[in-house]
């Protein structure tokens, strides 16, 4: 196959699929047919890539050197099953899905009819296809599956500008926890912490943007030193008084503000012990007033 002009089938249209579909059609690739369980989607995003759109993902597979399977992790299985039951794979093709979580095994029936199977999973947010399009150029994509799937993925990767890593497939679940936590969690943490200056009167508009330069500083602080050396605050200084203060304030405006600052903050603790701010002893005291003996009677 030459990568620079391979035929890619795309099966599944939502923002992953319709993201890398742009992105590989930019890089040379053509795009010889959109699938998806509902024709509107699979038409709208065949018509900007100017091929066929339809519901039975087979008759493109058929066209295809690479199927790039992008639906949800829960149909990915029964989605294989049913492109091979009906012919759609071929010898020599690669069948890709992009789950971070689920292993490459459940294209086996791709595998059956001689082609290589692979996860490419992107370490990105796709909220929105055209933004993260802009974004793929230097994102890292995991990798797991055959010998030969990798290595060809690694190809395809690099075409997108990106930069493939190897998975093991038991790594899987732990690999996509932690992509979970950087980008799903810390949504969650920005919204709670604008949540809290709502509390203090601020509207989210005022209050998003106030917390602003403090992450954006934030994640400098990280790519200049690491995020050890770059953590600051109460729980690295040893302020016991502050932190007790802070959960005696949380615990008056509802327990789920209080809970995921306890837990937070006892994993903080631990982070400013490596970072040698706090002795073993004060990391052991700090956590023990983060969880607190009365909060776990409660």
């Amino acid at each position: 196959m030459s990568t620079s002009h391979g035929k890619v089938c795309i099966v599944g249209a939502g923002k992953v699929g319709s993201t890398l579909a742009l992105a590989l059609q930019n890089k040379g690739y053509r795009i010889v047919g959109v699938a998806s369980r509902r024709l509107e989607s699979a038409r709208r995003l065949a018509a900007r890539l100017g091929c066929p759109a339809g519901t039975r993902p087979e008759e493109h597979a058929r066209e295809a050197e690479v199927v790039l399977i992008t639906t949800p992790d829960r149909v990915i299985a029964e989605v294989a099953a049913v492109i091979q039951s009906r012919g759609g794979f071929v010898p020599g093709q690669l069948v890709a899905h992009t789950s971070g979580a689920t292993p490459a095994e459940v294209l086996a029936p791709a595998r059956v009819s001689g082609a290589a199977v692979v996860s490419i999973h992107p370490l990105q947010s796709f909220a929105d296809p055209d933004l993260a399009l802009r974004r793929l150029p230097g994102c890292y994509f995991g990798l797991e599956g055959d010998a030969a799937g990798v290595q060809w993925a690694r190809r395809l990767v690099t075409d997108l500008g990106g930069i493939p890593i190897q998975i093991k497939p038991a790594q899987k679940a732990l690999y996509h926890a932690a992509a979970c936590v950087a980008s799903n969690y810390m949504v969650a943490v920005i919204h709670l912490a604008t949540e809290m200056l709502g509390r203090c009167g601020l509207p989210p508009e005022m209050a998003q943007e106030a917390l602003r330069p403090l992450i954006e500083g934030t994640w400098q602080n990280i790519q200049e030193v690491g995020a050890v050396r770059a953590l600051t605050g109460p729980v690295a200084r040893g302020d016991m008084p502050t932190l007790a203060w802070h959960l005696a304030a949380l615990g008056r405006r509802g327990r789920e503000f209080e809970e995921v600052y306890r837990v937070l903050g006892a994993y903080t603790a631990e982070v400013a012990r490596q970072q040698g701010a706090l002795s073993p002893a004060q990391a052991r005291e700090t956590k023990a007033l983060l969880r607190g003996a009365e909060h776990h009677a409660s």
